[in-house]
């Protein structure tokens, strides 16, 4: 599995757990990766991990606001 695989792996669960506290820790454990380098290559893929999460879950909440 390349690091594109993995990461598309952690966002899936990301997206299926933005109800669901997570961390950084736990998605480098789930990636493979040390939480540094998760940071790291996850920025470089995509951008701040946390600000990431964070967006989603905003997102996420606004949608479910106005059903």
């Amino acid at each position: 599995m390349d690091t594109i695989d993995i990461l598309q792996r952690t966002i899936d669960y990301i997206e299926e757990n933005l109800k669901s506290e997570i961390s950084a820790d736990e998605l480098a454990k789930l990636s493979g990766f040390s939480t540094y380098h998760f940071y790291h290559i996850f920025g470089t893929y995509n951008r701040n991990i946390l600000l990431w999460i964070w967006e989603n879950k905003d997102k996420c909440f606004s949608e479910l606001q106005n059903i």
